[in-house]
């Protein structure tokens, strides 16, 4: 018989603990705020063109362009996946444009998009716009 008030003691111990749990939860959840804007990561902007770049990369167009790379299978089963990925974005209502390369020519891009078309290099009139040409195009924007 006194193990049964030991159990009942232990049981309410516990949804005591889970009470207590449950309030700070809800405490920390009215007032947690979680953001995704980078620019809080950066350290205060002191010139003109750092302000501009921190301005650009909250609001311009790179803020909302998403480049991804599928890798680890054959290129047949990659292309399958990437194209099931792009119509998978472009079916969401909050995405403005999925593109995977598909032509359609200088209309497939928005036109309030077509001004950023050529800013990875302005050598695209004799150097085509090719794998390495844009890796190398890439990896020098990271670096600078």
């Amino acid at each position: 018989m006194s193990d049964t008030p030991r159990a009942g003691a232990r049981i309410a111990l516990l949804l005591g603990w889970l009470a207590v749990l449950a309030v700070a939860g809800w405490l920390l959840g009215r007032g947690l705020r979680v953001e995704e804007d980078l620019r809080r990561f950066l350290p205060t902007p002191r010139t003109p063109a750092q302000v501009l770049l921190v301005d650009e990369l909250g609001e311009g167009p790179g803020a909302r362009v998403l480049l991804l790379a599928l890798s680890g299978a054959t290129p047949e089963a990659l292309a399958a996946r990437s194209q099931a990925l792009r119509a998978a974005l472009a079916a969401r209502p909050e995405i403005a444009l999925a593109s995977n390369g598909d032509s359609g020519g200088l209309d497939a891009i928005p036109q309030h998009l077509r001004p950023y078309r050529y800013l990875l290099s302005p050598t695209l009139d004799t150097q085509p716009l090719d794998a390495a040409f844009l890796r190398d195009e890439l990896q020098q924007r990271v670096q600078g």
